[in-house]
């Protein structure tokens, strides 16, 4: 099912969810040595990575610090929108040290990414590239276990028929997982065409979801692990004025979806409050400050200091909730 919703016209200032709940329940299934489909708890916990392009550095190394804990097998579920589905998928198939590695490593470089191809008329970015050379060569999806994987990955895009957003999943071919990736990647106006799949034209699940929190609850969740992107202060300053709508209309007549894509900020906000006000467990990590990385940058000083602050911001959490166990018996 779509899900699209009416965003606030001015919101207010955002407070992250921060339930320990969640960290706690999967620190308790970790020692435990609870395995998917076998649980000895009736929860149903949910890990969702948002969208950002390069931003991923950050939510890459928050994976690098669950991976660490041994926490990759507690999750139940996996979500991932954009660069977030590489990071969710590596967090549950035991990959997430690459995954933090990937932006600096192989994203920052021009046969991925290089802004002067657009006055070439070529994709600015190579989805060649990112699934045939770095997702199967270089920091490898093990493809043909994503098709039969005991935690389900939900990779969300967006159809341009209609504009909505969906979640491509229970696909059962490793063709058809590529295709997925490569779909939820689709920015509008620099990665060339969309995505056939099923049928169906695909572009980048930012577009219309960047974070599939909500999505995660509304399949059942009953904790949400959420790892967004965009630092606190950014999500902090998301407001609609009639500049930004004016703006997007502008943009989407130049490449359609590039324009809501631009306002990702205040679909985040909009999730966030929706995840709070949900009767799950909801714990919302992004990073306390910005390190200056922006959907195109390259600068691997810059990204590699938001992995530092990625893995950082999760360890500290994972810290507090053990803490909290030790405190609580």
């Amino acid at each position: 099912m779509p899900i699209s919703r009416p965003l606030r016209r001015r919101p207010e200032p955002l407070d992250l969810p921060a339930d320990f709940d969640v960290l706690e329940a999967l620190l308790r299934r970790r020692d435990e040595g609870s395995e998917p489909g076998q649980r000895t708890d009736d929860f149903r916990i949910a890990l969702v990575v948002s969208g950002g392009g390069m931003r991923g550095g950050s939510t890459g190394g928050m994976a690098r610090a669950l991976q660490s804990a041994g926490l990759g097998r507690a999750f139940d579920v996996a979500y991932g929108t954009s660069s977030g589905a590489f990071i969710a998928a590596s967090v549950v198939h035991g990959l997430a040290d690459q995954a933090s590695r990937v932006f600096s490593d192989d994203m920052s470089k021009p046969e991925f990414l290089d802004l002067r191809r657009l006055w070439q008329r070529e994709p600015v970015m190579s989805l060649d590239h990112l699934i045939d050379h770095i997702l199967t060569q270089t920091k490898p999806i093990p493809w043909s276990d994503t098709v039969t994987h005991d935690v389900p990955l939900h990779i969300i895009a967006t159809a341009v028929d209609d504009m909505a957003s969906y979640a491509l999943e229970n696909l059962d071919t490793e063709d058809k997982w590529r295709l997925a990736f490569r779909a939820t990647a689709c920015v509008p106006g620099f990665a060339g065409k969309p995505v056939e799949l099923n049928g169906r034209s695909w572009i980048d699940g930012s577009v219309t979801e960047p974070l599939a929190a909500m999505r995660a609850v509304n399949d059942g969740a009953t904790h949400v692990l959420a790892l967004v992107a965009r630092s606190a202060p950014e999500l902090n300053h998301a407001d609609i004025t009639l500049g930004s709508i004016a703006k997007k209309h502008a943009v989407n007549r130049v490449a359609n979806g590039l324009g809501s894509m631009l306002q990702d900020r205040i679909h985040y906000t909009e999730s966030i409050r929706d995840l709070a006000a949900s009767d799950a467990h909801a714990y919302v990590m992004a990073n306390p400050e910005s390190a200056g990385v922006r959907g195109f940058t390259r600068d691997v000083a810059k990204i590699d200091r938001a992995v530092e602050l990625g893995q950082l911001t999760a360890q500290y959490a994972l810290g507090a909730a053990q803490e909290r166990r030790v405190a609580h018996g």
